[in-house]
């Protein structure tokens, strides 16, 4: 954090318009402005709010929120020109000079919404025209953004600092130990409250209901902390209450790939990051995921969960099967294989999802060749994480008397898609899934064909891991699909091992900051 972050709230001035997100985060610089002379109206109070959006945009902070949420996991193999920084954070041979342990971006998002709760009521009095109603809302809007940063820290790091107030003075104590993991989760929850009390309901413009925050959004970041806090009495009443809103619809299994990651803000869209293709491209899933001039990222998808039997895709239950990789939409739409050439011989396969659109002819050949030469918005949130959040924390509040709506849940994603074309699968059964373990399993395995690259795998199986206090709950998903000499699980023997180090530089700056044990060594 530096002590002169505040210039960076006085010189973004954001010029807003109502018709568009693109336009509400285009930043057109000013010049600096003395602090005391600005926090004069709404409209000064609006262009931070919105500054706060655009810092969530930015490529190294979606670079982190993919290589924290992701890149450990079991769904990533090194692809075409993997960098070795990031191929070593796959590796988990990870020391605190990696690039990918430092945090000061998030806190730049922290900064900019601590600035705006604490200068935005007192701009209520100086204008007439910003009500304490409109303050207080957009007050819900930053606290949730501020959350939803610190809730990436703590999965990635666990203890970090919270800072609560903005950098303004030179006066100020920017020694700050770390707040445990768990303290922070239950800071944010009671924030994430405040804000679901004073949220908007909705937006009137389409894209604004989707990149902003509503109360929905504040609903689905409320449940996804309360299902890491082990809540699940909450997590629960979080997504029902996302579901009866019925404000969202899934999109049919056919057009999943096209509306939902193609061209965003879908029916099913509760919340993601807007960009354009002028001033806020989305660089790093482009860089990652592949494009139109360069179809093959630095990820691509381990060839030994594609097919058989420790694919997600083909796991079977006994004698009953419980997918097909040839009927699952999801195989098809989200994966693409090396060189195009769908059989038995392809080398590799990389992901599709956010790349383009795919096309199937009625012999049921696929053609993946409609890549984007634009970019994509990223999703944060959807109507399947409130099926399947819905469904883990039932399972793990006892699935006994549950087994029927666990599966129901699970079957909104499974069923749209694996029922298209001429393929019409018949529904999961809950008589199949007769024990809290197998249950748990559906869950984790439908959570990974539904949300494979959206930034979320790894810290499915963390949250798995931190359950059952067992780090092998990581290992047994991840070391099958790791065969680099790098790649050494019989170091990682403690829960410690699976969060990130604390960057050599932040300890650095910070003395009051001690080094993740697993690492001090």
């Amino acid at each position: 954090m530096k002590r002169i972050i505040y210039f960076i709230v006085a010189s973004l001035l954001v010029m807003l318009a109502t018709t568009s997100c693109e336009e509400w985060l285009t930043v057109e610089p000013e010049g600096d402005i003395v602090l005391k002379d600005y926090w004069q109206n709404e409209t000064q109070a609006t262009q931070v709010l919105a500054a706060c959006y655009l810092s969530m945009t930015d490529r190294n902070v979606m670079e982190r929120m993919m290589v924290w949420g992701e890149l450990r996991s079991d769904n990533v193999a090194s692809g075409n020109s993997m960098p070795t920084s990031m191929n070593q954070v796959m590796n988990y041979d990870i020391n605190a000079n990696s690039e990918y342990c430092t945090w000061g971006v998030f806190y730049t998002t922290i900064n900019l919404c601590n600035s705006f709760l604490y200068y935005a009521p007192g701009v209520v009095e100086k204008d007439p025209d910003f009500s304490e109603e409109e303050c207080k809302s957009m007050e819900a809007e930053a606290l949730t953004i501020r959350a939803l940063c610190y809730f990436y820290l703590v999965r990635t790091f666990n203890n970090v600092p919270w800072v609560d107030e903005p950098s303004i003075g030179d006066n100020q104590n920017y020694q700050i130990e770390a707040t445990s993991g768990d303290s922070i989760l239950t800071l944010i929850q009671a924030d994430l409250r405040t804000a679901l009390l004073n949220a908007r309901e909705r937006f009137d413009d389409a894209q604004y209901n989707k990149g902003r925050v509503n109360k929905n959004a504040v609903r689905a970041l409320l449940a996804d902390v309360s299902l890491w806090k082990q809540d699940y009495a909450s997590c629960v009443k979080y997504c029902e209450e996302i579901i009866n809103t019925e404000e969202y619809s899934l999109e049919d299994g056919e057009d999943m790939l096209k509306n939902v990651f193609y061209k965003g803000n879908s029916t099913e869209s509760i919340f993601e990051l807007q960009f354009d293709d002028k001033t806020m491209i989305n660089s790093r899933v482009l860089n990652y995921y592949g494009r139109s001039f360069n179809n093959y990222g630095y990820w691509s998808f381990p060839i030994e969960l594609v097919n058989g039997d420790v694919s997600p895709f083909s796991y079977k239950m006994g004698s009953t099967v419980e997918g097909d990789e040839d009927i699952d939409i999801r195989r098809k739409d989200f994966l693409v294989p090396f060189g195009e050439i769908e059989g038995e011989n392809v080398e590799s396969y990389y992901p599709f999802k956010y790349v383009g659109t795919r096309t199937e002819s009625t012999s049921g050949v696929s053609n993946w060749s409609d890549r984007r030469s634009t970019t994509p918005n990223w999703i944060v949130y959807r109507l399947a994480d409130a099926y399947l959040m819905e469904a883990e924390a039932l399972v793990e509040m006892g699935a006994s008397g549950n087994e029927e709506k666990i599966v129901s849940l699970v079957n909104q994603t499974y069923c749209r898609a694996n029922n298209h074309g001429f393929y019409m699968a018949d529904s999961l059964r809950a008589s199949v899934y007769n024990t809290q373990d197998e249950l748990r399993k559906l869950v984790l395995r439908e959570r990974q064909r539904e949300f494979m690259f959206e930034g979320k795998r790894y810290f499915d199986l963390l949250r798995l891991a931190i359950r059952e206090d067992d780090p092998q709950q990581i290992l047994k998903y991840v070391s099958p699909v790791r065969e680099s000499s790098i790649y050494q699980p019989q170091k990682l023997t403690v829960l410690n091992a699976f969060y990130m180090p604390i960057a050599q530089s932040a300890l650095d700056a910070n003395s009051a900051l001690e080094q993740n044990p697993f690492y001090d060594k």
